[in-house]
């Protein structure tokens, strides 16, 4: 071999070896950038920094799409804000960990939440012999019993949570509460006893409480509802949902304390958006669309233009019909994740005005936005029926056969319905924990 031929050969194994160790310090390089975004990620979440952590989980996927840990917190990141699309992100979480009931269990407890019972069902069908043989899978099969009405069968799946685990007092209440709804006076008498027992229990006292408030309003008992509401309203760790609740029993009342107390919770409404978008459904349901309005155009402008709150702005114009107003609100937000029904009520405003050109763009971006997202889809297609949109409906409903070809879609998106406020789920009388 040439001295020449020698030196080529080493300048081509020195080339090698140098693009070798770029490529294998740019993979590990990434995979510790992939590490360090999903890290800053939980700390967001762990801080509620929900901008920052949207952002770190983006940057995750954008270094690997098949990271197999952002799923379960996206779902996380979006329960945290009440926004829909948790469901999708549970589901693609479960795909990638097969093997792993916990990821169904967490499927079916966030579809549970989105009172989702087909979607519930389907998590719960694919449990293996082994998992469905413990606790957690007898809670959450009760309490897709309980949402679909089936009473008897959730008692039994309750009851087998307890056997399993004997000492879970949250079983125990949740079997508990079930029983509060039996026809049987003696067994929903006896509940209640074991129920007020349950309020020893500092982790429990609070929501026991809240099952007693319910089981006295189903008696038509409001002295006796008012009584509990009462105790719960004095815990320094109650909600503004709590507070809320008895704001409520105070106007079925007539009570003097009613008037200070509103005016107490609207006070605290005025730094949370949230809170803010609970007390507007009050002023809604009990004074009407405009005095709502008229209360939140008080407040500051970052707490109106903060999800839930936009939510419910812009159901108040769709009610009221006032289509320019409602694009003058929402058509320079961003919803984030929820910004395919942002699209959508866009949409609504054009066709309402007769900018039939416009229509079709706003609705061209709503579809954008909600592809691979099955619950924006699926909310497309409530509001596509709805709104008698029958060529949308079958375009939505193509879409969502082709993103998800193994889903059943559910019983109501056949209905004609109009669907419930954004960010609003129906109200059920009582609801056990899961």
């Amino acid at each position: 071999m040439t001295r020449l031929v020698r030196k080529s050969l080493i300048f081509v194994f020195l080339l090698l070896v140098i693009a070798a160790a770029g490529w294998f310090g740019h993979k590990a390089y990434a995979k510790a950038m992939e590490r360090r975004c999903l890290e800053d990620a939980e700390d967001c979440l762990e801080k509620r920094d929900f901008l920052n952590a949207t952002l770190c989980l983006r940057r995750v996927l954008e270094l690997n799409p098949k990271n197999i840990d952002v799923p379960a917190k996206m779902a996380e990141l979006l329960e945290a804000q009440g926004l829909p699309g948790a469901v999708d992100w549970r589901i693609r979480a479960a795909e990638l960990h097969p093997r792993e009931a916990s990821f169904r269990f967490d499927w079916a407890e966030s579809a549970l939440k989105a009172r989702d019972v087909r979607s519930a069902a389907r998590a719960l069908e694919g449990i293996d012999d082994t998992a469905r043989e413990t606790a957690q899978y007898q809670k959450l099969a009760g309490a897709l019993d309980w949402s679909l009405g089936h009473l008897e069968e959730a008692e039994k799946h309750y009851a087998k949570a307890l056997q399993l685990d004997p000492t879970n007092q949250k079983v125990a209440f949740n079997l508990a509460t079930i029983r509060l709804r039996s026809t049987n006076s003696a067994t929903a008498d006896a509940a209640r006893l074991s129920m007020e027992r349950m309020m020893s229990n500092p982790s429990l006292k609070l929501t026991a409480l809240r099952q007693l408030v319910s089981f006295e309003e189903l008696r038509q008992a409001p002295t006796e509802a008012l009584k509990y509401s009462t105790n719960i309203v004095k815990d320094p760790t109650a909600g503004y949902a709590d507070k809320l609740g008895h704001l409520e029993l105070l106007h079925r009342a007539r009570s003097a304390d009613y008037d200070p107390w509103l005016a107490e919770l609207k006070r605290e409404a005025t730094n949370s958006s949230a809170r803010a978008f609970a007390m507007g459904k009050w002023i809604a349901k009990v004074n009407g669309i405009d005095a709502s309005l008229a209360w939140i155009n008080t407040l500051p402008e970052d707490i109106q233009g903060n999800p839930p709150l936009v939510f419910l702005i812009a159901d108040c114009y769709v009610l009221l019909k006032d289509w320019q107003a409602l694009l003058d609100r929402i058509e320079s937000q961003n919803w984030g994740e929820a910004d395919a029904q942002r699209m959508a009520l866009i949409a609504l405003a054009r066709r309402s005005l007769g900018q039939e050109t416009a229509f079709q763009t706003a609705w061209r971006e709503a579809l954008r936005a909600a592809d691979h997202h099955r619950d924006s889809l699926l909310l497309l297609v409530r509001f596509a029926s709805s709104w008698g949109l029958s060529d949308q409906k079958r375009e939505v409903l193509e879409l969502f056969a082709a993103e998800f070809p193994k889903e059943k879609l559910p019983a109501e998106m056949n209905s004609n319905n109009p669907p419930a406020a954004l960010g609003e789920a129906p109200a059920v009388p009582i609801e056990p924990r899961l």
